[in-house]
């Protein structure tokens, strides 16, 4: 027995040893983007030999997927930690070379870039540094403060009165981090950690407009060993209330929708509100992006007099101000590095649905005057937001001089390795939105240079607009190996050449294909979708065999039909489907012939049947005998 076991300890050894004798240590040389990657690709081999499942597809994961859609974002890295475990020692052994030698690698990519005036490309890098090698001397001094805010512990400070206007709520607890003074009314976890994501959305915030808050020639001088501190920036107040409750309170009486809020920045307080709740994160980054663009942010021009006398709630061009939040709400923090824009993202999914299916495109010379009081005093706020992100999304992310980017090849080794690790030259698109961005806080916005950049005129602008928001298949293919798990998903008028890849997204819960190029005979994949509860085939050609595919999903609850060439007898596999309970036949071909089908819904609530052979009077009848089917008119 003993020496059974031994036999096996000594073949567990030579394992260990033959794995890691296939990954011998690395040279001295730099190891650039692609060298990085093929390094991290020969770790996961020998992690997935070892059984050692975590490690390989940290491997795999650590650099993302490049995106032309979507820019990342970094923050000091992690070192992992030590244990006795022979294998995952010799992991992170090699792990923690290579990042070593890929940090010095961006450390001089960042020195050239800076040598040549490219001080926000270079002041990214560094930030890539600190996550490669958290260690990284040199790193850690350019960046100085700015690093290390993120790793300050918030702390509650005694003393100082409760402001006069927050008193009569009762006391507030006094909190203080690097960048931030916050009173609060929530208990020390919940203040903890919302400190905390503030500090880091202010980092990231930092990089991603680095031009519209640093002066020039500083980073230069850090980067020579001169002691030049960054500027100044002022403490940035904010409220971080008990509960709704207090929220309403507080605010409820002096701001228009606040009831539908939770958080909000007064730039006549100067402040910002919050109270802990589930979906706070996105409402956080909205309200700061208000807050550091109305009081860090350095403007040319006369900036003294900006910020002293300008209203911000009556400077004209309020969509690129909520254009710029609502933009912001798509950073997301990962393990890998936070991620920003994208075609995924939710305000800009919403914006695709309302630019292309519903064709919204208010005309541009009163959209682009509408101020922040006037856009409160609107009935149609929602689709004035919905415009604003699509706009911003698609200047920043979309287009080049009204034109769309080409998607990079997937795992194209001799693309990778002639590009920087960052972007060296921003869109035009990107820099004239920041510009204009810059004069509107400034009180002189120029509209007719940003409309421009999408076309000579409105019909132009408008036809390029929705050409840059319709979903292309690099495009699809990128978000499928970046990030397979997203719930919802527009493709309104997508000419896609493969669409089984939507079937590869099996966290679907809200799918729109409506006026896409799809064929009955490409359907087969819907099936897959389990947890999809929301689909649209509106104008599309469905039949009845894209219905039978249709019926195979057990969780759907709404289905649009509408303006689909479909008849009674298509709707047959539909019958007793057990969780439909709104369904829009608007437009086709259906007749009353088609209530008993409609009958044998058990969770029917909502049935539309305008422009159909149905009349107005057998539908009234129809509805009076089903009083769970909401009322509507044919």
């Amino acid at each position: 027995m003993t020496c059974s076991l031994a036999v096996i300890c000594f073949a567990g050894s030579l394992l260990i040893s033959s794995a890691w004798a296939q990954t011998p240590a690395l040279p001295k040389e730099l190891l650039n983007r692609q060298q990085m990657r093929q390094e991290l690709q020969r770790l996961a081999e020998v992690c997935s030999r070892l059984q050692m499942q975590e490690q390989a597809e940290r491997c795999l994961n650590w650099i993302g997927v490049d995106r032309p859609d979507q820019h990342r974002y970094y923050l000091p890295g992690q070192i992992p930690e030590v244990t006795k475990d022979d294998n995952y020692t010799r992991w992170r052994e090699h792990f923690m070379t290579a990042r070593r030698r890929y940090a010095e690698h961006l450390f001089e990519q960042a020195q050239q870039k800076a040598n040549v005036g490219q001080s926000a490309v270079a002041f990214r890098l560094l930030w890539q540094v600190l996550r490669e090698d958290p260690e990284h001397s040199r790193a850690k001094q350019v960046l100085g403060p700015l690093a290390t805010a993120i790793q300050s512990r918030p702390r509650q400070r005694s003393g100082g009165n409760t402001p006069p206007e927050l008193a009569r709520l009762g006391s507030f607890q006094r909190w203080q981090s690097p960048h931030f003074q916050v009173w609060t009314r929530a208990d020390a976890k919940s203040t903890q950690a919302t400190i905390e994501l503030m500090e880091q959305f202010y980092a990231v915030w930092s990089q991603c407009f680095y031009d519209q808050w640093a002066p020039a020639d500083v980073l230069q001088t850090r980067l020579a060993k001169v002691n030049h501190p960054w500027p100044d920036t002022p403490s940035i107040q904010v409220v971080i209330l008990a509960d709704r409750e207090d929220y309403l309170k507080l605010l409820g009486a002096e701001e228009k929708n606040i009831d539908v809020s939770v958080g909000y920045y007064s730039p006549k307080a100067r402040r910002s509100f919050f109270y802990p709740s589930a979906d706070l994160q996105e409402t956080l980054f909205h309200e700061l992006t208000h807050q550091l663009f109305s009081e860090v942010a350095r403007w040319k021009g006369d900036t003294a007099r900006r910020t002293e006398d300008a209203d911000l709630e009556h400077l004209q061009g309020a969509w690129a101000i909520e254009g710029i939040a609502l933009y912001m709400e798509s950073l997301r923090p990962s393990k890998e590095g936070w991620t920003m824009g994208g075609i995924e993202s939710s305000r800009l999914q919403t914006s695709r649905y309302r630019a292309l299916r519903d064709q919204h495109w208010p005309p541009w010379s009163n959209y682009c005057q509408g101020t922040i009081a006037q856009w409160k005093q609107q009935s149609g706020i929602a689709l004035s937001y919905a415009h604003a992100a699509g706009l911003t999304h698609t200047l920043l992310d979309l287009a080049t001089d009204g034109l769309t980017k080409a998607a990079k090849p997937m795992n194209d080794a001799s693309s990778d390795a002639s590009s920087t690790e960052i972007d060296s030259q921003p869109p035009n698109a990107r820099t004239a939105f920041l510009d204009y961005l810059a004069s509107v806080y400034q009180g002189q916005p120029d509209h007719e240079r940003i409309l421009k950049i999408l076309g000579h005129d409105d019909q132009q602008a408008q036809d390029s607009y929705r050409n840059l928001l319709t979903i292309r298949q690099e495009q699809l293919a990128a978000v499928e190996v970046d990030n397979p798990s997203i719930q919802q998903l527009v493709l309104t008028g997508s000419r896609l050449e493969d669409w089984a890849i939507v079937g590869r997204f099996r966290s679907l819960q809200w799918l729109d294909l409506s006026f896409s190029n799809l064929k009955p005979d490409q359907a087969d994949w819907l099936p897959d979708l389990q947890h999809l509860n929301r689909l649209s085939l509106e104008g599309n050609q469905v039949n009845q065999a894209m219905l039978l595919q249709v019926a195979k999903l057990p969780r759907l609850t709404e289905l649009d039909l509408s303006l689909c060439p479909i008849q009674d007898k298509n709707l047959e596999p539909l019958a007793q489907h057990p969780a439909l309970e709104s369904l829009w036949l608007t437009g086709t071909q259906v007749t009353e012939a088609s209530f008993d089908l409609l009958k044998g819904l058990p969770k029917l609530k909502h049935c539309e049947v305008s422009s159909t052979a149905i009349s107005e009077e057998a539908w009234r009848q129809f509805t009076q005998s089903h009083p769970q089917l909401q009322a509507s008119s044919p």
